[in-house]
């Protein structure tokens, strides 16, 4: 990482994350300008990933695994950036995995998968369990990672 703090500022907002889910450079830089006409100053590299993290979460609303996906990453990043609603980010992330399971795979069973051995205690013990739609385990809100990796999966057919 570079010694300047305003590459630094960019490799943890774009690089780190963004990227990661195929917004490309042109598009935050695009949207950097965009905000610092709107606000009459240069805009923050957070602000810039926030308000990106926000689009995304609006153009994947047709498409659950893409949502899924931008939720989850989103609430990692919420929680590095020390943000108190990382946590309801994840559970929205959660829902959505579920949601979408239910309507692709109408009536079929769903388990839960950890991260196996490397999972913590309270995790493993979920490991393949049936999951109650109604009362969905995840995310586990005392993982010990403190960022619960725990997914939803299809159980087997019979």
């Amino acid at each position: 990482m570079a010694a300047d703090p305003e590459k630094a500022e960019l490799y943890r907002w774009y690089h780190e994350s963004l990227r990661l889910l195929g917004v490309t450079l042109e598009r935050y830089e695009a949207e950097r300008d965009r905000l610092s006409r709107a606000w009459g100053r240069r805009a923050a590299h957070r602000d810039v990933a926030w308000t990106i993290w926000n689009q995304l979460i609006v153009e994947s609303a047709s498409n659950m695994q893409r949502l899924f996906q931008v939720q989850r990453a989103f609430a990692r990043v919420m929680k590095d950036a020390g943000s108190d609603d990382w946590r309801e980010m994840l559970r929205s992330g959660m829902q959505t995995q579920l949601l979408h399971f239910q309507q692709r795979l109408p009536g079929r069973a769903l388990r839960v998968m950890t991260a196996g051995e490397k999972s913590c205690a309270q995790c493993r013990g979920l490991e393949g369990k049936a999951v109650d739609p109604a009362a969905p385990p995840l995310p586990v809100t005392q993982c010990a990672h403190g960022f619960c990796r725990c997914l939803y999966a299809a159980a087997p057919l019979p």
